[in-house]
This record gives structure tokens, C-alpha cells and sequence, in this order.
């Protein structure tokens, strides 16, 4: 009998695939990151292409072929139809999809991943557009959390070299090692620590919030335009230091775009 997979799980991206196919990733909270092919999926005529949009939470039924999985049935459990009533909020949702794309292995099952997808959908989607401040810190505290899923979280309370607690001020920052390093070692070890920088204690205090806060909480904050592009060139450091794929996009960059377009 031809194996088969059943799944709940949100669809990340789509590429064409022959004349009239396509082939889907998708994050599911049973198999973790998984592709297949949906035949017929490009005409106007399909069944399924309305059940496999992004930002819908849907079950999918798979088989395994020779050459990869094939979708024989989907529905969509819950559809975030609002999230494309709004820009903002859109680009949000588009990028956190291409983020766990490129930041997450293949069939590596993370619950905790899984939820926090399911979180992010349904505050863009019963939210109004969120101020340029808010959209940039948002997306920043979604990406710093997707490292710590993906296992790359930094080290944010204790000096990586002499392991003690970091005392405010008095310390700088690696993306590269992947965390603080107090200003005692950083002068006892210069040679390994010089792509260091020093950085505001604020942006650090940011960091340590995006990781043990849910995302509503993150709207209660009053922020400083200066912290928030600091605390986003630290995670896209990170990004750019530890990830096999490189985004397409300046994390900081693209949200100061995306903050002049929409004044």
C-alpha cells in the first residue's frame, strides 16, 4: 500500500512545476517542513488552488510517490482572509512565511514553531494596520524568535567567554559568536572577539522581551525609532552569520522602505 501523510499545517511558498502543476512547501505541526506536488493546481479550473493559498490554515492528504509527495485532497480549517485587507499587515505575514522558509529544516516537527505561526496569523488578521514602529518591531521580534526555534539562539544575559551575568553597559555584541561578550574579556581577548560592537542597552533589553513575551504584549510597548533599526541590525546579524540560505532582503533596510512608503 502506497504510504500516505495527513497534516494540518500553512503553506509557505509555491513554484510552477510542468504545464500545469505546482509544488508547495508547507509548515506542518506533524512532519515540520515538507514539499509536494499538486497536480493541476495552475488552472482556472482547479479545485484545490483556493484551498492552498498562504495564510490559511488547512489538511492536507498526501501520498508518496517515487518522486516526491502528492496532494490528493485539501481543506482549509481557517482562512486569515482580513490579513490581506491590510498592507502592512500583509507584508508581515509574506515575509515571517519566506523567514521560516529559508530558516527551518526539512521534516524537523516543532510544536512550539507551529504555535507561534498559528499566534502570528490571527493577530494580523483581528488587528488593525500596525504603525511603521510597531510593523518594524513585529517582524524583528518574529524573526529573533524563529532563530531560537531553529537553534540559533544568542546568548543575551551572560558573557559568552567568562560565562558571568552582564552588567548593564559594560558589554558588546557578536552576531558572529552568537551573542554579549563583557567588556573585561573583550579587551583580555581582542583577537577573538573583533567583529564585536558595542551597542545600547536598550537594544539588548528588546531582544530579551522579543524572546519571553507572546506577540500582544509586544503592542503595549513605547518605542524608539533608533532602538528598534539597532535591535533589528542585531537579529539580521544573526541571520547573515548563522544560516545556510541568506535572506533576499536587509531586514532593517526593507522595514525602512516599508516605513517611507506607508507615512
Amino acid at each position: 500500500m502506497t504510504p500516505e501523510i495527513r497534516a494540518e499545517g500553512f503553506v509557505l511558498s509555491k513554484r510552477p512545476f510542468r504545464e500545469s502543476d505546482q509544488i508547495y512547501t508547507v509548515f506542518t505541526r506533524e512532519y515540520g517542513k515538507i514539499d509536494f506536488k499538486a497536480k493541476g493546481s495552475r488552472k482556472i479550473s482547479s479545485k484545490l488552488a483556493s484551498h492552498l493559498e498562504p495564510f490559511s490554515r488547512s489538511y492536507f492528504h498526501l501520498i508518496q510517490g517515487k518522486r516526491g509527495n502528492i496532494l490528493i485532497a485539501v481543506e482549509a480549517q481557517e482562512r486569515y482572509m482580513d490579513i490581506r485587507r491590510k498592507s502592512n499587515n500583509l507584508l508581515l505575514a509574506t515575509h515571517a512565511n519566506y523567514l521560516i522558509d529559508i530558516a527551518s529544516k526539512w521534516r524537523q516537527v516543532d510544536d512550539e514553531l507551529y504555535d507561534m505561526l498559528c499566534e502570528w496569523f490571527l493577530l494580523l488578521n483581528v488587528h488593525d494596520e500596525y504603525s511603521d514602529a510597531h510593523a518594524r518591531w513585529l517582524l524583528g521580534s518574529f524573526a529573533m524568535k524563529l532563530l531560537g526555534y531553529c537553534g540559533y539562539k544568542p546568548e543575551i544575559h551572560q558573557c559568552l567567554q567568562c560565562k558571568k551575568a552582564i552588567k548593564p553597559g559594560a558589554f558588546a555584541w557578536s552576531g558572529l559568536r552568537g551573542g554579549i561578550v563583557c567588556r573585561t574579556c573583550l579587551e583580555d581577548y581582542r583577537q577573538d572577539w573583533m567583529t564585536a560592537r558595542i551597542i545600547q542597552d536598550d537594544a539588548i533589553k528588546l531582544m530579551r522581551f522579543a524572546y519571553s513575551e507572546g506577540f500582544e504584549s509586544h503592542l503595549n510597548l513605547r518605542l524608539n525609532t533608533g532602538i528598534i533599526s539597532e535591535f533589528l541590525e542585531l537579529v539580521e546579524s544573526l541571520f547573515l552569520a548563522h544560516l545556510p540560505i541568506l535572506p533576499s532582503f536587509s531586514l532593517p533596510g526593507f522595514l525602512l522602505a516599508f516605513e517611507g512608503e506607508n507615512r
